[in-house]
């Protein structure tokens, strides 16, 4: 008599579910440990290769030299770590002008930039831009160093 009937249970741990989702949505801004994150480099030159080269900060988290051609991309995923503080470096030079920028750090305000768990750049003849993805939006972040050979 005293016991909850068993759709109640079903009921109470449905939406208990629902709440927790909400909370881990892909444009939550906050560092959750665990997550999947996604850094996309497309080269938008005209005329020209990009070659990108990335890493973190351990020597297991270096990804190696890749050479884009134009409208060509390079993606990697990875999971954020329990103390929060995962970031990647990319460097992504053509002919004589390159650029060193942080292309992920695991804090509420860079996600809020990226608008989500996809962090996509994009290399210009202009610079290197960043798009939002809530608010489909492109911002030029960086511009090009020209190389000292």
């Amino acid at each position: 008599m005293g016991s909850t009937p068993r759709w109640q249970l079903h009921f109470f741990l449905v939406l208990l579910a629902l709440a927790f989702v909400g909370q881990i949505s892909c444009f939550n801004p906050d560092p959750i440990p665990g997550r999947k994150h996604f850094v996309r480099l497309v080269n938008n030159l005209r005329n020209g290769q990009l070659l990108v080269k990335c890493g973190s900060e351990t020597p297991d988290d270096l990804l190696g030299e890749h050479l884009l051609g134009t409208n060509e991309e390079y993606e990697f995923g990875f999971r954020m770590n329990l103390y929060r503080t995962k970031f990647y470096r990319c460097d992504m030079s053509y002919s004589n002008y390159h650029n060193r920028f942080e292309a992920f750090t695991a804090t509420k305000h860079f996600l809020e930039k990226c608008g989500g768990v996809h962090c996509i750049w994009r290399a210009q003849e202009d610079g290197i831009s960043l798009y939002n993805i809530k608010h489909d939006q492109w911002s030029l972040i960086y511009g090009w160093e020209i190389q000292r050979i």
